[in-house]
């Protein structure tokens, strides 16, 4: 099955139709080239800019993510995340215990400080797992951009 996403111009600059209302529809195979994907990212708010990428209905929750600014401290009770860098530079802090975060839904914590954890160079072609239940947090260094794919499986 051959995917294509319509692209139209405006203003300059090229903008994509909504990839992830495809995954529903989705049966086969498909390609997401990274300027299709950088096109999606495009537009940040708060210089942050994600998109859930086309997977079908029972395919995995796969992220692509555009940051400009660090992140807050996460932590996901029922999901491993797998980061795959794609452009620029950060530093991930993993493990070590969290003070002070909130739950935003059920599992799913957010903020608070993290104490005791490792910092890890992550840059392009980097991987990093992480499992459920640990916290980490995504720093981006002043004036940089991080591109990097998201990978959610279930625990």
């Amino acid at each position: 099955m051959k995917l294509s996403i319509a692209k139209k111009l405006i203003g300059g600059s090229v903008l994509l139709a909504s990839a992830f209302a495809l995954a529903v529809e989705l049966s086969g195979s498909f390609r997401l080239s990274a300027v299709e994907i950088n096109g999606l990212l495009a537009e940040t708010t708060n210089g942050l800019a994600f998109t859930r990428l086309p997977t079908g209905t029972s395919g995995p929750v796969v992220v692509a993510v555009r940051r400009e600014t660090s992140g807050e401290v996460e932590i996901h009770e029922h999901f491993h995340d797998i980061f795959v860098a794609q452009s620029g530079r950060a530093s991930v802090l993993l493990g070590g215990d969290v003070e002070g975060q909130h739950e935003t839904s059920p599992g799913e914590w957010l903020g608070g400080t993290m104490v005791g954890s490792q910092t890890y160079k992550f840059e392009a072609g980097d991987v990093i797992w992480i499992p459920a239940g640990v916290p980490h947090r995504m720093l981006i260094p002043d004036g940089g951009t991080f591109i990097y794919l998201a990978f959610k499986y279930p625990k």
